[in-house]
């Protein structure tokens, strides 16, 4: 587990999550990973166009720099809204980082499920076509017979990517790589593609077919 957090795979997982239920995507494939502090991030996590790093808005993204803590950036041009920022000290403006320094796993994942079980309340909940898929990528030299691992293992890593993306290049989903046949030569950081391993046969492969029905865009010709 602490591989697949050093590795990015984690990170990916997370992001994709957040992506499938808020209709944001990644701005390039496996994110960008910027080196920022708090006081950075509305700076850098920004459109080019503005000084920062970002092609467009509306992205997920995460910064190394700010771990254990969780941020938005935000934008606005109503002026009242900017002096009210500026007054309460979240940055000079027109974007704005708000900044958690932490987040309680332990304290919040029991009350999520006991809204889901009690409530019927979602703490979050997936739009009706996914915008994020996370791919499996090579993490080394790979040779026809080997079988691939599972995150965090040494045979793949995991990179978000823009759900279309994924399907029209025929990429592999990272969740079902555990014991695929590697049926091809695959060099080191090579994203997987279906036709590039025999999956195993599990139900998990077979919800995953029926997802990709239900979008009625096949992710491969099974």
């Amino acid at each position: 587990m602490l591989a697949e957090f050093v590795d990015g795979t984690k990170s990916m997982v997370e992001m994709a999550c957040l992506a499938n239920a808020t209709g944001l995507v990644p701005d390039v494939r496996g994110m960008h990973a910027a080196r920022a502090t708090p006081a950075e991030l509305a700076r850098v996590l920004i459109p080019i166009e503005d000084g920062g790093i970002l092609k467009r808005r509306g992205v997920v993204d995460f910064a190394i720099g700010v771990a254990p803590g969780v941020f938005v950036v935000i934008h606005t041009d109503h002026p009242v809204i900017q002096e009210e920022l500026r007054y309460l000290k979240i940055g000079e403006g027109p974007y704005f980082a708000l900044y958690r320094p932490y987040h309680l796993t332990s304290v919040e994942t029991p009350i999520s499920i006991a809204k889901a079980a009690l409530d019927h309340e979602a703490t979050i909940a997936p739009l009706p076509e996914p915008m994020a898929e996370v791919i499996a990528v090579a993490k080394r030299a790979l040779r026809p017979g080997e079988r691939l691992g599972l995150p965090g293992e040494d045979t793949v890593y995991g990179l978000i990517e823009e759900a279309g993306v994924a399907r029209y290049e025929n990429l592999l989903p990272m969740g079902l790589t555990r014991n695929a046949e590697v049926l091809v030569e695959l060099a080191p950081d090579q994203p997987i593609r279906w036709d590039d391993v025999a999956v195993e046969e599990t139900p998990l492969l077979a919800m995953r077919r029926e997802q990709d029905r239900m979008w009625g865009k096949m992710t491969n010709d099974q």
